[in-house]
């Protein structure tokens, strides 16, 4: 925050300095959350012609290093993470995915995309964990690695539909920041796994359990989608929308409503009843809706 005026600067005069900055998320663990970086990194991109990398091994940090050194009319950021990451294999394509902001780390298995799961930084790993996890189920699941949104939005949008294809909707951000910003790349129907407040003071370990950052969790919300979200439109007085079978035994009978943290709507005030009315499962697959949900779009974010 103190460096933001050099570095908007920077960016204005088309200068092409390099920002090295470290300690990247909660991970920075015992130091509190008064040293945890929470919206530094989203609030960085932000700033017009500076590319923010948050690389996710030594491999993906080397190839961003070359980026910054080879560029020669804007900032660069590097965001290093300080806690211990496993190297990911440099066959994988890894220097040229760099290069082009984002990439296919780790395709489905059996090459059938269910599911994207975009991550960055220390978070690629366990967006790798929970790929595993649900091929297990039987979901395919596809890990993009994100390092530079900036880079990514430059190439041409083959690449961008390759990497993140158009007709996969059921997608999972993962990063250990704030989440405003991702639903530029998840879209209406993806969900956001994040930070949204500020960090504790503790192992780095216990911070990502206690805030939901575990490859159990992506696997668990990775696993419902498409069905977290659920449209309505033009809902009446009295209309009853019927959930259909998947949305109730994979969302209602799978997941604790008490530990859903945000209900997202569009045209509408924030309204109890959506969540009121699903956790009466005895009730039987018809809910009763109010006049006030006109128009409703609602996300589950757990």
């Amino acid at each position: 925050d103190y460096m933001r005026p050099a570095m908007r600067v920077a960016a204005l005069s088309q200068f092409a300095p390099v920002f090295v900055f470290t300690h990247d998320s909660i991970g920075l663990g015992e130091d509190g959350p008064t040293h945890q970086p929470v919206e530094q990194i989203m609030s960085l991109r932000l700033i017009p012609r500076v590319d923010v990398f948050r690389p996710a091994d030594a491999n993906e940090t080397a190839a961003a290093w070359r980026c910054a050194i080879e560029n020669r009319d804007h900032p660069t950021v590097l965001a290093l993470t300080r806690q211990n990451v496993p190297a990911l294999d440099p066959a994988l394509g890894i220097a040229e995915g760099v290069a082009r902001g984002a990439y296919v780390l780790s395709d489905a298995p059996g090459g059938t995309v269910d599911v994207l799961l975009i991550a960055t930084g220390s978070e690629v790993h366990l967006a790798l964990a929970a790929q595993k996890l649900l091929a297990a189920e039987g979901i395919g699941a596809r890990v993009v690695s994100m390092p530079c949104w900036e880079r990514f939005e430059r190439q041409p949008q083959a690449y961008r539909n390759s990497v993140l294809p158009p007709g996969v909707t059921a997608r999972v951000s993962v990063e250990a920041g704030v989440t405003t910003g991702w639903q530029k790349w998840v879209g209406a129907v993806g969900a956001t796994v994040g930070v949204d407040r500020f960090g504790a003071s503790a192992p780095y370990q216990v911070i990502y359990e206690q805030l939901g950052l575990t490859a159990a969790q992506v696997a668990m919300i990775g696993s419902g989608m498409p069905d977290l979200v659920m449209e309505v439109s033009t809902l009446d007085a009295g209309l009853e929308y019927r959930f259909n079978d998947t949305v109730s035994t994979r969302l209602f009978a799978r997941y604790e409503f008490g530990r859903i943290r945000d209900w997202l709507y569009d045209g509408v005030a924030q309204n109890p009843v959506p969540a009121n009315n699903a956790a009466y499962l005895d009730a039987g697959p018809d809910y009763t809706y109010d006049a006030s949900l006109l128009g409703l779009f609602v996300r589950v974010q757990l």
